[in-house]
């Protein structure tokens, strides 16, 4: 009988251990479109966008309202980042945006969005 409950109760925490760090793994992603609308919506100012591609990329191009926190240097800089809005994450193809939520996830921000496809997606204006 002790050795069911015990199983059991084994059973139940590795269960509960596996969904919570599966829920916390899980970030919101985006598509440019919707990015897009997020820019132009009279929220906007609600949100915080971020462009971690590195300076020499970010000048050759970017969306206007996007600050360069560049993820080779995130560990040093984040701390500058709003921790009372959302992030809104871009890089050039997803990746690094994805490599900059964990990390973030990591330091503690937990309203964090990727935009999948980055900037080779982006079919909007930018500027240099």
């Amino acid at each position: 009988m002790w050795k069911w409950l015990i199983t059991g109760i084994l059973i139940a925490v590795a269960a509960a251990f596996v969904f919570l760090n599966s829920s916390a793994a899980e970030e919101e992603e985006i598509s440019t479109k919707e990015l897009e609308e997020k820019l132009t919506e009279e929220q906007a100012d609600d949100y915080y966008f971020v462009d971690v591609r590195e300076p020499d990329e970010f000048r050759e191009g970017h969306i206007e309202q996007m600050k360069n926190y560049p993820l080779s240097m995130l560990s040093e800089d984040y701390a500058s980042l709003p921790q009372d809005k959302p992030l809104v994450i871009i890089c050039r193809s997803g990746n690094r945006s994805e490599q900059a939520v964990e990390f973030l996830e990591q330091e503690g921000f937990d309203d964090l969005i990727n935009v999948e496809g980055g900037m080779l997606d982006w079919e909007g204006e930018t500027v240099q």
